[in-house]
């Protein structure tokens, strides 16, 4: 369990996140300050700057991300760089969905709208690949240049920005889970079929 104080952030992260999202989704994304965010969650809008630097943050920010990283690094001890992406990937997907699927659809769908925050998305998918790169390098004991890191890497994040197009696309209605084994279930075929 996070110390206190990591656990009163993350709930005040949440808190302006969730405000915001009700703000845009009444008004709309561009007619929303962080000013009225900061307002409606009930926080200083310096308390946003210093959580999330951008407007754009708010809306992009994922709690699961470190607890991810950790999971895929903790789960290389024992599995395979692929399966060890699978089972830390399904660890949090499945938690978080059970507690919020609605909510999460509602974010990702107002990322993939709003061209400056799928563009932002698209360069924080980017340093995530090259985050899960150093964590395959310091796992597998491969150097963080090493072209397999690489590929597993971008593989990786390809799989997870498949699949939640995919479930984008289809308005949330098949389990994410199951789209992500299917996803997983090809890498592991080698794409041969």
């Amino acid at each position: 369990m996070p110390p206190l104080r990591e656990r009163k952030k993350r709930s005040a992260m949440r808190a302006i996140q969730a405000a915001g999202l009700r703000l845009v989704d009444a008004r709309g994304y561009d007619e929303v300050t962080v000013q009225e965010i900061a307002e409606a969650a009930d926080v200083s809008p310096s308390s946003i700057y210093r959580y999330f630097e951008t407007k754009e943050g708010i809306f992009l920010w994922d709690e699961a991300e470190s607890p991810l990283l950790a999971g895929i690094a903790a789960r290389l001890t024992s599995d395979a760089p692929i399966e060890a992406l699978r089972s830390a990937v399904h660890a949090l997907v499945d938690a978080r969905f059970e507690r919020d699927g609605s909510g999460m659809l509602r974010r990702l769908r107002l990322i993939h709208a709003v061209p400056d925050l799928e563009a932002a998305a698209r360069a924080e998918a980017d340093q995530f690949r090259r985050a899960l790169g150093e964590i395959l390098a310091s796992g597998t004991g491969r150097d963080v240049d090493d072209l397999r890191n690489q590929v597993t890497a971008a593989v990786a994040v390809g799989v997870l920005t498949a699949v939640i197009e995919g479930w984008l696309a289809g308005a949330g209605g098949r389990p994410f889970a199951e789209m992500l084994d299917e996803a997983f279930d090809i890498v592991a075929d080698g794409l041969r079929s």
